[in-house]
């Protein structure tokens, strides 16, 4: 940990005056009582984490936030001898500039550099201030609640397009990110609200911060890059004609409304903003399993029940068996499922998820045994032609909160977008609910324009007639009549 001066070097401080827009000079505050000064606390840890990156290690001279992709930054202080000290003062050092600026929320400090990631990051608390329009290679000061020794984060976000990137503990250490303490009970606050900042222009150093605000990412995106956000659609000139690997991701039981926009799904919300969405695509009844088997076959076939196989035992032709037919391969992808093909609920597995247990037909029950897998055997380096995605009844959100589902989509989804295929344009991936109404319909694709969204309607036979048109395939039922989700998205 590198350690920060023993008293900040400026001339001057400038405060935003609140609502105001506009800048006027203020007189830093005594360092402690009697002018002795307060030793400031370095960061012990601090990193960001990024919407479209399964883990980022953070080992840099700066941290990136972001609005579009979203990306927080987090710092981690361990306190002591704070004696009863009930505020700190917060310095961050901004190395760009953005209009928009960035919010201070209080946070868990259960994570470290080497482990934090989108899907396990402690979630953002309450806003504590708020920056106002950032300059750079300037130090932006905060009014923060502490509550004695021991571990404390900050999470740092914006709502800004334009990335702006932090100094680190890595970095210079006149960069570091600091909280500085009075013991006994004081403060060393520069005098400024919750919502305010106080802001410190340091002298240039001898080497110029790069003034470019664009995050690194995990992966390289084609060279026909047309999208400048760093997300994960729009990364290609086009999208294809037809594509090598459809792969669906089915969840369980709820609505549009309930899930895109809500603070417990953030992945899937910013999945949504960042690639494709049909906002009017609704079910096909109730209850599950009606649904699962008109996605695959463009029909319910009758089925108005959650009966397992040996009730409903199906010969009719399904997209499994067309990709079979057409040369192409075919996997269903069960999370908890005991064993390949298994026909009955087993603890968290339930059967009526996986529809191709209930096709009878032709070759479909010799297939089932090698091609109904558990989603152990998932490798989103090696997809076949056509994937079909069932988490467990927890992980798809039917027995567990939303945020469960959101957090286990978070986990595996970025992998498929960071593979090869998908980053080539061959793969599109698709993620919908059962049913619940109106239900959430992501599609990403690398040739799909960012934040593509159409109001039409559409059902689960749309998704039919957008994987076999994807796929090269006939239509099947009422797949050939349903409404044009490729043409409508751009895919």
């Amino acid at each position: 940990m590198s350690n920060y001066p023993r008293r900040l070097l400026i001339a001057a401080a400038i405060m935003l005056a609140a609502g105001g827009g506009y800048l006027v000079s203020k007189p830093l505050a005594a360092d402690g009582p009697g002018g002795v000064t307060v030793a400031p606390v370095t960061v012990v840890a601090d990193g960001d984490v990024d919407v479209s990156s399964i883990v980022r290690s953070i080992a840099g001279d700066k941290i990136h936030i972001d609005g579009d992709p979203v990306r927080h930054g987090y710092v981690h202080f361990d306190l002591s001898g704070t004696g009863g000290a009930t505020h700190a003062t917060l310095t961050i050092y901004a190395r760009s500039d953005q209009s928009v600026g960035f919010d201070v929320r209080a946070t868990g400090a259960d994570w470290t550099e080497s482990d934090i990631r989108w899907a396990n990051a402690p979630a953002p608390g309450a806003l504590l201030a708020s920056s106002g329009p950032v300059v750079a290679n300037t130090a932006y000061t905060f009014d923060v609640p502490i509550s004695g020794d021991g571990p404390i984060a900050f999470e740092l976000e914006t709502a800004g397009t334009r990335a702006i990137a932090l100094g680190t503990r890595e970095g210079d250490p006149a960069e570091a990110p600091t909280l500085r303490f009075t013991p006994g009970g004081g403060t060393t606050s520069t005098g400024t609200t919750s919502t305010e900042a106080t802001t410190t222009t340091t002298p240039p150093t001898t080497t110029t911060p790069p003034t470019t605000t664009t995050p690194p990412t995990t992966t390289t995106p084609p060279t026909t890059t047309t999208n400048v956000s760093g997300g994960p659609c729009g990364t290609a000139s086009k999208p294809q004609q037809h594509y090598a690997h459809v792969v669906w991701i089915f969840m369980e039981n709820h609505s549009r409304t309930s899930v895109i926009g809500s603070s417990s799904a953030p992945y899937e919300t910013q999945l949504a903003q960042l690639c494709g969405e049909a906002t009017n695509y609704h079910d096909n009844g109730s209850p599950s399993l009606p649904n699962y088997i008109a996605a695959t076959s463009g029909s319910t076939q009758g089925i108005t029940d959650d009966d397992p196989p040996s009730g409903h035992p199906l010969t009719v032709d399904n997209i499994f068996r067309q990709v079979r037919a057409a040369g192409g391969t075919s996997k269903s992808y069960a999370e908890s499922m005991p064993a390949n093909c298994t026909l009955t609920n087993s603890g968290d597995y339930l059967v009526r998820h996986v529809p191709a247990t209930y096709y009878t037909g032709a070759d479909d029950r010799t297939a089932c045994a090698s091609d109904v897998v558990p989603f152990s055997a998932f490798d989103p380096n090696n997809l076949p032609t056509f994937s079909f995605i069932t988490p467990n009844r927890c992980d798809d959100a039917h027995d567990c909160p939303l945020a469960t589902g959101d957090s286990w989509l978070a986990a595996h989804v970025p992998a498929i977008l960071a593979s090869s295929d998908y980053r080539a344009g061959n793969t599109l991936l698709v993620i919908t609910y059962d049913e619940a109404g109106t239900v959430p319909f992501i599609a990403a694709a690398a040739g799909l324009a960012p934040n593509s969204s159409s109001g039409a309607s559409f059902s689960h036979f749309a998704l039919l007639r957008l994987t076999e048109e994807a796929l090269g395939l006939p239509l099947l039922a009422n797949a050939a009549t349903a409404g044009d989700l490729r043409a409508a998205l751009g895919l």
